[in-house]
């Protein structure tokens, strides 16, 4: 993000929360294939 700022890419204020959190890890991603797999 500070380098996105100092590109002026990013105009959100360093108070902010975050964009991109290295931790906690979100939660698990699931495939949007599944259901079709399923279907068969």
């Amino acid at each position: 993000e500070q380098r996105l700022r100092q590109l002026g890419l990013l105009h959100a204020l360093p108070q902010d929360p975050p964009f991109f959190r290295l931790s906690p890890a979100p939660g698990p991603v699931e495939d949007d294939h599944v259901p079709f797999l399923q279907r068969g």
